[in-house]
């Protein structure tokens, strides 16, 4: 397993090992989750302002629809998935910072208001869409880009919509030059009406949005025995990884953990399942099991604890022989 990537966010999400694994080397330890999973019933209609959330953009008939699947999210253009929560500055730097993953082709937007006013107004005027000339996903850092309106200050045409291709560091240098230069509205994708497009991931601000159902751990026990823990083990069931990548195990309490077993590939449904049985030596306590995805980089953790009865009470010793003569 590729156990020597893992780092664990923090104690709280550590996957650890037996007490007597206290002191060892951590040999596995989920990451910190993504920040948020956004699946289509959770897409809400677009209004003004924009909402700071993930929306369905308005578009003209025939409108598109959205659907989860369990790799991600499928579009069936005309679509526009956007997302109002944004710094409304910084554009060159928040491009650079940014990616995203789909099956199929998405152009990436990012609605502005830029200043046309002939008299250069204080207050950005003029909506436009800013989009990369290439828009697979892994040319988003390399690729040329357009706006889907004219770009002017006082009259004079700078940049002419669909036909003018920039960088979009020059074009934030043009724009600085107005008294207010420009405001970002939102950042998204755009499925033409002739395309199917599964979103998977996408990154912004430093913020991940997997448009997939937050990954579940269900257990069989929440509370068992050393015992039983070491005899008949539990079984855990995982949803929400993508079908077919291979999901790592691991257990613990502490500051240190340990893998367990071999990976599993998970099934159509993004579900994979294991039967923990812990090692000799588990001692009572409170103790983590979890699976993290080797490909999507999903995680998903159970809670279970070990706790043995306390001994029957026995009668106080009186020195009284009880035995019938």
């Amino acid at each position: 397993m590729k156990l020597t990537r893992l780092v664990a966010a923090s104690a709280a999400t550590a996957l650890l090992g037996a007490a007597a694994l206290a002191a060892a080397t951590p040999a596995f330890a989920i990451p910190a989750p993504s920040t948020q999973y956004v699946t289509a019933s959770q897409f809400v209609a677009e209004a003004s302002p924009y909402p700071h959330q993930w929306f369905k953009g308005n578009v003209t008939a025939p409108v598109g629809t959205y659907t989860s699947v369990p790799t991600g999210l499928t579009v069936n253009g005309n679509a526009q998935p956007l997302n109002g929560d944004t710094p409304t500055t910084g554009l060159a730097n928040l491009v650079s910072g940014a990616s995203f993953t789909a099956d199929g082709p998405a152009a990436f937007q990012i609605p502005i208001f830029t200043n046309t006013d002939a008299t250069d107004a204080a207050s950005p005027t003029g909506f436009t869409t800013l989009v990369p000339d290439d828009i697979t996903p892994g040319a988003l850092h390399t690729t040329t880009w357009h706006s889907t309106q004219d770009i002017s200050r006082a009259g004079t045409v700078q940049y002419t919509a669909n036909t003018s291709h920039f960088a979009l560091a020059d074009l934030e240098t043009y724009l600085s030059g107005d008294t207010t230069p420009y405001t970002i509205l939102a950042y998204g994708f755009y499925v033409d009406s002739s395309f199917t497009t599964t979103l998977h991931t996408v990154t912004w601000d430093g913020v991940t949005t997997d448009f997939m159902a937050a990954p579940t751990a269900t257990l069989s026990a929440t509370s068992l025995t050393t015992k039983q823990v070491t005899s008949t083990g539990i079984d855990a069931t995982f949803t929400g990884f993508v079908p077919g990548e291979l999901v790592d195990f691991g257990y613990g309490s502490g500051q240190s953990g340990d893998s367990y077993g071999a990976p599993v590939a998970a099934d159509a449904n993004g579900t994979v399942s294991v039967h923990f049985v812990a090692p000799t030596g588990f001692t009572a306590g409170t103790y983590t099991l979890g699976a993290y995805g080797e490909t999507s980089t999903f995680s998903a953790v159970g809670t279970f604890t070990v706790a043995d009865p306390a001994p029957a009470a026995s009668l106080a010793a009186t020195g009284i022989d009880a035995t019938p003569t």
